[in-house]
């Protein structure tokens, strides 16, 4: 028998790779599609399963929360906005980025902030987690630093 994570088993008996009889024969004889035995759990954050906010630096730690507040009270509530216009405040949101420290952040002088890779990691997933375009936008940017 064939078991998959996350769902009841049907009892139908099946070689790897292949699928379970669905048939009407099958649902008439009780075997029929895998059933989700529960709803996964959305609002659990995906790097939970690795405990990795066990290993941050207390500075790597409130860069991440800092950068996630300003994602949810700023970017967020634009976003829909800005896609179904077709635009982007590219200016005022450099400026912010500016401001906030994230533009880049990964580099040494030029007024830049000098954090190491895990805090700039960890500032543009916050960022991505919110939309891509948005991280890309810091990316370049920093990068141009």
């Amino acid at each position: 028998m064939v078991v998959r994570i996350g769902y009841e088993a049907s009892g139908e008996q099946c070689r790897p790779g292949e699928p379970p009889d669905l048939s009407a024969e099958a649902r008439a004889r009780g075997r029929g599609p895998p059933r989700r035995l529960r709803e996964p759990d959305m609002t659990r954050q995906p790097l939970e399963l690795f405990a990795v906010d066990d290993l941050l630096q207390e500075e790597e730690a409130d860069i991440a929360r800092t950068v996630r507040r300003f994602v949810d009270d700023r970017l967020r509530p634009g976003i829909a906005e800005w896609f179904e216009a077709g635009t982007l405040p590219a200016r005022e949101l450099a400026k912010e980025f500016g401001a906030l420290g994230v533009l880049g952040m990964h580099l040494d002088g030029y007024g830049c902030a000098g954090t190491n890779a895990v805090s700039y990691g960890l500032a543009c997933a916050e960022l991505e987690a919110a939309d891509s375009g948005l991280r890309s936008f810091v990316s370049v940017q920093g990068s141009l630093s």
